[in-house]
């Protein structure tokens, strides 16, 4: 969700994170909050399929991780593309 939506807002007052995060990923977890790769990585380790696999990611140092999670989400629209609504069945 937009880091400016409510339901983001809350959690933002709620959990205490912090602005410099407005653009990336943050995960709520039985009450602790994870940005970044730690953040993409346990959601992997939550969806079906071959996504749990990347958890394995997480044995690697955050800063590292973090340093190529940055890489991503700076060129992610010119590497993937960019849809202008979601998918929906």
């Amino acid at each position: 969700m937009p880091f400016g939506s409510n339901d983001a807002g809350l959690i933002v007052s709620r959990y205490g994170v912090s602005k410099q995060y407005k653009e990336s990923m943050v995960f709520v977890l039985k009450g602790k909050v994870y940005t970044k790769s730690t953040a993409a990585l346990l959601i992997c380790w939550h969806l079906s399929g071959f996504w749990p696999i990347l958890s394995i990611f997480l044995l690697i140092p955050t800063p590292i991780r973090d340093f190529f999670y940055d890489i991503i989400a700076r060129n992610r629209y010119r590497w993937f593309g960019k849809c202008e609504s979601c998918v929906t069945e």
